[in-house]
């Protein structure tokens, strides 16, 4: 039996070969053992640098240049969980006119309206 560790980082090579953007969600790896065990090296392998955490239970992995490593663009890893999740989800209208290139001006804070359940727990 394989230990958490290297089902773990099975599932990164995996995920190396999906779209940029494709986010790993810790309920999907729960086949590998207990949320425990998952969460405890999900962990480790963000202290490592090996994967950014997201948000809660979400990770992508960060993307590599020449200069430095860095997280993925926004408008990237929300089109990956939309993808992932198969709902959509869109900017919210007070973004529009910086988007259409009439304003410099953006908003403090980045709201997203999705057609997914409100999953605040």
């Amino acid at each position: 039996m394989q230990t958490i560790a290297k089902q773990v980082l099975q599932v990164l090579q995996y995920a190396a070969g999906l779209a940029e953007g494709t986010p790993l969600v810790a309920k999907e790896l729960l086949h590998l053992g207990g949320r425990a065990a998952v969460d405890q090296v999900l962990s480790r392998l963000v202290k490592r640098g090996t994967l950014l955490r997201a948000g809660r239970d979400i990770y992508v992995l960060p993307v590599e240049s020449r200069f430095r490593t860095h997280a993925l663009s926004t408008s990237k890893m929300i089109k990956g969980l939309a993808s992932q999740r198969g709902e959509t989800i869109v900017l919210h209208r007070a973004a529009e006119p910086n988007v259409l290139g009439l304003t410099t001006q953006l908003p403090m804070k980045a709201i997203y309206l999705t057609s997914g359940l409100n999953d605040s727990t």
